[in-house]
């Protein structure tokens, strides 16, 4: 899953009355403290617990391949 489309708009909408924006566009800072309902808060916690969740996940995988491709470079050099 991209975990762009299936976050991003709903914490921009959670968050946009925050954000501050220079002239270029390019966010600058986001005012605190920000206040959201219970309900709204869940919602935010929830999606960033989701991310986390997936990063977690796509870094064991990753750092399994990464083992295996490290113990196929020690078994190609003792081959070689």
């Amino acid at each position: 899953m991209q975990l762009n489309t299936a976050y991003f708009h709903p914490i921009n909408d959670l968050l946009a009355e925050y954000m501050v924006f220079d002239d270029n566009g390019e966010l600058v800072s986001i005012n605190q403290p920000i206040q959201l309902s219970k309900k709204d808060k869940n919602r935010l916690l929830s999606f960033l617990r989701r991310i986390k969740g997936a990063r977690n996940y796509r870094l064991r995988f990753y750092n399994g391949i990464r083992g295996k491709i490290e113990k196929l470079i020690k078994e190609i050099e003792k081959e070689l």
